[in-house]
Parts: C-alpha cells; structure tokens; sequence
C-alpha cells in the first residue's frame, strides 16, 4: 500500500469518523424525541377517553344511588302491587336514555320491575346476561325507608360494546378496550401481543402499543389500548432519515475529495523523492536532485535529501579512485608474489623477493642484513638463510603499514620454508625412487633365476618329497615377485611416472588376452571363468584396464576356492561398467570403506592363508582414477562371495 493511499486513509477516517458519529447521535436524538412525542400525545389522549368513560359510569353510579333511596321503591316488599316501582323506571329511561337495562329484584332474585317489561316476573339468574363476559354490571342494595332493612337490589346492566362509542380509529391509530381477565376486546385493534399489559408501552415491527388500566371499581380489569401505526407516525422520521442520508452522502462525497486532495498535494515531494531514489539505485546516477521547494518540513527534508545525494557522489568518485588504486595495488602484488612463488632456490627467493618489493614500496628502502639495527625489521630463519628483512623510512610507520610488511615477511618466511621442504622431499623422492627401482632390479634378477631353476628341477627330480620342497620354492618365489611388482607400480603412481595413453580398440580383443592370464590360474583351481560376449568399441588406456581387470579377476581366483569367477560388461548414459564377481571368502560389510587404502588387509580368518602386500586393490583404484572411472565392492559377508564393480567413461575426452 503506497503512503498516497495510507495518507488517503488516515484523512478521510479522521474526517468521516467524527462526522459519522456527529450525524448519527443528531439522528438518534431527533428519532427519540419524535417517538416520545408521539408516545407522550398518545398517552394524553388515552387519558382524555378513559376520563370520560370513567365519568360516565361514575355518574352512571351517582344516579343509580340516588334512586335506589326513592320511598317508592319499599313497594318491593308488596311486590310492587299497583306497579309503581315499574313506573318510575320507565320515568328514568325515558328522561336518561338508558343505553342498558334496569331492573328491581327483591331478596330472592325475583324481577320486581324492569326497563324491558318481558323480564317481570321471572327470576334473574335464568337470564345469560348476568353471568356473560359482554356485560358490565351495577348492583347496589335497596333499603326500607322505614327501618333501613335491606329488601332487595336495583340492578344495571350495560352491554360492554356500547363503550366502543367512546372509542375512534383513523390512519393514524385505532382504539380498544381490553378486559385482561376474560380476555374481551372491545374496539378497533384487532391483534393484541402476549407481552402488552406487562410494559404500558410496547412496541413491535410495525405497531407501538400503549396501554392504561381503568381506576374506576366498576372497570378494574379493563385496560384503554392504542395501536399506533409506525408508518404513518414516524412518516417525519423517515423524511428526516432521507434528509440526514442525502447530508451524510454529501458530506462523505465532499470529505472524499478533501481527503483525495490533500493526500495528494501532501504526497507529491514525498514522490518525487522517492522517484529521485529509484532513478539513483537503478541507474546509478548520482546527478539527480528533488525540485521541491518551500518552507514546510517536506523542503527541509528535499534539501537534506540533495545534500545527502551530492555527498554520496563524491564518496563513491573517492571509492572508485580507491578501489582503482588498490586494484594496482593488488595486481602489482600478484605479480610480485607470483614471480617469487616460481623461484625453486631459497637464496633467490629472497633476492626476488627484495628487487620486486623495492619496486613497489617507493618511499620504503628495503633491504636483507644479517644484523639488526634501528628501522623495522622482519625475522628471516632458515637452515640456510637467517637474517632480517629491514624497512628503511624517513617517516614514522602506521600501524597499518607494521601489519602489512609483517604480513609480507611471514609470506616470504613461509615461501622459504616451503621451498626448503619442496627441495627436501623431492631429494628424498628421487632417493626413494631410486632405492625402489635398484631394489626391485636386484631383486627380480635372483628371484627369476630362483624360480626358473625350481621349475627346471620339478622336470628333473623323481623323488616327489623333493619335488613338493621345489614347488613351494616356485610359490614363493612367485609371491615374493609380486610383492615386488606391486610395490614397484605404487612408486611409480606416488612419483606420477604413469602416463595414459588412449587408444581405440576392441574389448573382446583385450578380453581374449586377459583369458589367455586367468584361464590358467582358474583351471589349476577347478573355478569356472565366465567371460562376456559383448564387443564394445573403447577408447582409453588399453594397457591400464587390461591390468585392472587381470589384477581383479586374479584376486578373485586366489580368494576363491569353490564356484566360480564372473566378468559382466555393460553400457549405462556415459560410461562402461565391469562387474567381477566370485562365490569366495567375501568380506564384512564393515570393511568394505577400507579395502581399497594402501597396505590394508582384512581381519578375516578365512584370509590368514592369503598373503599379500595389501597395495592391490589400492592401485587398481588409483589406476581407474587415471582413467577417469572409480570402483565400489560389495559383499553380504563372510564365506557369501564378493562383488567389485567399476565404470570408465564411454566418450573420448574424459
């Protein structure tokens, strides 16, 4: 996310954000004070409508007392004989307009009276609309005018759904009266919520409900109930919701572009600069420079920028210079040590050493002196030369400078030694070698005379005890010259006198003349000798692997006493693999990594009777090396036989 984009952000949150809030609490205030005033209207109203029901029926029970006290009315203990009790309630419902009934009835229940004169004479318990939930009831006694005893009771009764006059419904809202205990609704609200009489206000999706309980005796379980439609009530409120989405989308309109204008103008140095850096690390030129200009932090910060850039340039002018310097430098002491390396003589090792140095040192006369004397000097010892390289100035030495023609001295201290040690071990080389090859000379000249002359005598010589003593001469003459000969090529592999020579040939060829080698040594075993059939043209040293594989296949036939001794031949991508595999003595499967070091034999009990130098398998290794091949063993273990396979390249050039 670019800073542009972060800038953007950050602006516009912080604007929006109090704005959003602002807007939002200006809503929800205008909201609660709409509805409290809609709550508190419809509250009054109810309050008018339940006064003037409760009014009603209070002078509903004013006047039913009055009448109750008439004189006329002791009749009821004559059972009203000449019926004045039934003329005065015609009185009353002809002056009050009556919306019930009205009845007299003596202590039995015994209709005395009645505003509908087909109730007269019956009883009152016999009619539903005593004991029916549409019906609200006023009874109060009726006392004798002469001794205040109770004879009887004057009785109204009004239909519930008379009240519904005192009610209305508009758009708005509608009207009920609502009896909790018999569950009778009279009115204009056709659904009331479970939850409705616990809370004097309820409110759901689409209706607020407010309720009040009637205070008069005669109504105590009737309940005034309006349903206000929200709608139409909170119409207001959504107008001023439009109004406050249309502000509030102007306002974040307006503030998106604040914000989008700021963060650019904010950004653009801030760009710029980075643009200028962009170009100097891709290009590398040092020679750009910020434009911006002002008196803000930002030009600050582009001035300290350029300053920054310019002095960068002039550093790496100074660097490169430096560098081209000691790249000189470094070159000139390439040379001088490569000339030293190169001197095979400790005396002009030194002298080299000396002559070249005084070239590169200008200011620094150096010199060797076998005493030392008051200028920085460097020890020199070896058997032959000891001395001190001294480094006359006129200047005082830094310390970087002591550390440098200190590092120069054990270089030359370390070239002298070396050469010292190169001419030592090549006079002990050369002695060696020569010590092997007269060894060898000396000893092959009397061993082939040995080993003739035990031939030679074997034909001869008809005693068989004498002929067994001439045949362990030949054996171990035998031994002994290979012994010789093995010893003789490793010295010849250590003084690096082997040389390839590649050739192009054959290998059933050389395989026909390695036969004509092993067949012999196998048959006097009874081995059987398996050669391959396969005739691969190779180009290699001839010589070298038809000495590896007679020296594998001959090791395979001494180690071997039953069975037999296969050579498997094939092709794989680059190279040519041989195989030379035997039922022998085999070898642990800890000793495979080291049979193929100089003088190793095995620890293996079958092999006490095996003698050898233990250089046989070394140099076929080293031998394969030359050839640019390598080889591995395998074994599953004593007395279980032994694999050795080996690969040489297959292409010219390897």
């Amino acid at each position: 996310m670019s800073i542009r984009t972060k800038l953007f952000l950050a602006l516009f949150f912080l604007t929006i954000f109090p704005y959003a809030v602002t807007s939002f609490f200006i809503f929800k205030n205008e909201e609660n004070l709409l509805k409290q005033n809609i709550k508190n209207q419809q509250i009054q109203n109810l309050s008018l409508i339940q006064k003037n029901i409760q009014n009603y029926f209070s002078s509903l029970r004013k006047n039913l007392t009055f009448w109750s006290k008439a004189q006329i009315l002791d009749d009821i203990l004559t059972e009203d004989i000449d019926k004045r009790i039934q003329i005065f309630l015609d009185q009353i419902k002809r002056n009050y307009a009556l919306k019930g009934k009205m009845f007299v009835i003596d202590n039995r229940g015994k209709i005395i009276a009645s505003t509908d004169k087909e109730f007269i004479g019956k009883y009152i318990n016999n009619f539903p609309f005593f004991s029916s939930d549409r019906y609200i009831k006023i009874s109060l006694p009726v006392f004798a005018s002469f001794n205040r005893r109770k004879i009887g009771y004057m009785v109204f009764i009004l239909n519930a759904h008379n009240l519904k006059n005192f009610l209305y419904k508009n758009s708005l809202s509608s009207l009920s009266l609502y009896n909790r205990k018999t569950g009778l609704n009279v009115g204009f609200v056709k659904h009331f919520p479970e939850n409705l009489l616990k809370n004097k206000i309820y409110e759901t999706e689409k209706f607020l409900y407010i309720s009040e309980p009637f205070r008069d005796k005669t109504l105590e379980e009737w309940f005034l109930v309006s349903q206000i439609d929200k709608s139409i009530a909170f119409l207001p409120l959504i107008d001023a919701k439009n109004y406050f989405i249309a502000v509030f989308l102007g306002g974040f309109l307006l503030i998106s572009v604040f914000s989008f204008y700021m963060s650019k103008k904010l950004v653009r140095p801030i760009k710029e600069i980075s643009q200028t850096m962009e170009e100097v690390v891709k290009k590398k030129d040092y020679s750009k420079r910020v434009s911006y200009s002002g008196k803000d932090e930002i030009a600050v910060l582009s001035k300290s920028f350029n300053y920054m850039i310019s002095e960068i340039e002039k550093a790496l002018k100074t660097i490169e210079e430096e560098n081209r310097n000691r790249l000189r430098l470094f070159k000139n002491l390439i040379d001088i040590f490569s000339k030293i390396t190169s001197v095979q003589k400790e005396e002009e090792v030194l002298s080299v050493a000396v002559k070249e140095l005084k070239r590169f040192l200008k200011d620094v006369k150096l010199y060797f002196s076998e005493e030392k004397n008051g200028f920085f000097s460097i020890d020199i010892k070896t058997e032959k030369i000891k001395g001190f390289l001294i480094f006359e100035t006129e200047r005082d030495l830094s310390e970087e400078e002591k550390e440098f023609f200190l590092a120069i001295g054990k270089l030359i201290n370390l070239l002298l030694e070396k050469v010292e040690l190169l001419n030592k071990s090549q006079a002990a080389s050369k002695a060696k070698s020569a010590f092997i090859s007269n060894m060898s000379h000396e000893l092959r000249t009397p061993l082939n005379s040995i080993i003739g002359f035990s031939q030679y005598l074997q034909t001869v010589e008809e005693d068989n005890t004498k002929k067994q003593a001439l045949k362990s001469i030949e054996i171990s003459g035998k031994h002994l010259l290979e012994m010789i000969n093995d010893i003789l090529d490793y010295a010849k592999l250590e003084a690096g006198a082997i040389k390839v020579k590649k050739e192009t040939f054959s290998l059933k060829e050389m395989l026909d003349e390695v036969k004509s080698i092993i067949k012999p040594l196998s048959d006097e075993k009874g081995l059987k000798l398996i050669l391959p059939e396969d005739n691969i043209v190779l180009n290699t040293d001839k010589k070298l692997l038809k000495q590896i594989l007679i020296n594998l296949l001959s090791n395979a036939v001494k180690f071997t006493e039953n069975g037999y001794i296969k050579l498997s031949v094939w092709k794989e991508d680059k190279w040519v693999f041989f195989s030379v595999k035997d039922t022998g003595i085999g070898i642990k499967k800890e000793h495979l990594e080291n049979i193929f070091k100089s003088f190793t034999q095995l620890e293996n009990p079958l092999q006490k009777k095996y003698k050898g130098t233990g250089l046989g398998l070394a140099i076929t290794k080293e031998y394969l090396k030359l050839l640019g091949g390598d080889i591995k063993a395998r074994s599953e273990g004593v007395g279980k036989g032994a694999e050795f396979i080996l690969k040489i390249p297959l292409k010219k050039g390897f």
